[in-house]
């Protein structure tokens, strides 16, 4: 990601818990929410602004409520 912006390390888990983990979760909810610049590695960065952002066509809501799903579905 960038210096100052972990979310996790695969030394001590999963990729899977990673993937599925709480940091890497809000970091995805940051961005959806328009907090880019309170993430340290984003501040700065200019990839958004020359290329799409895939990610910011889901809505925070949704976004959790798939979050929801797949961790359901995993577990299970």
């Amino acid at each position: 990601m960038g210096e100052g912006t972990e979310i996790g390390n695969l030394r001590d888990q999963t990729l899977q818990q990673i993937w599925h983990g709480e940091a890497l979760r809000d970091f995805r909810l940051k961005h959806l929410q328009g907090e880019r610049h309170n993430i340290e590695a984003c501040r700065s960065c200019t990839f958004l602004h020359t290329a799409p952002d895939n990610l910011d066509a889901v809505s925070p809501a949704t976004f959790l409520d798939r979050e929801t799903k797949t961790a359901a579905s995993a577990a299970g």
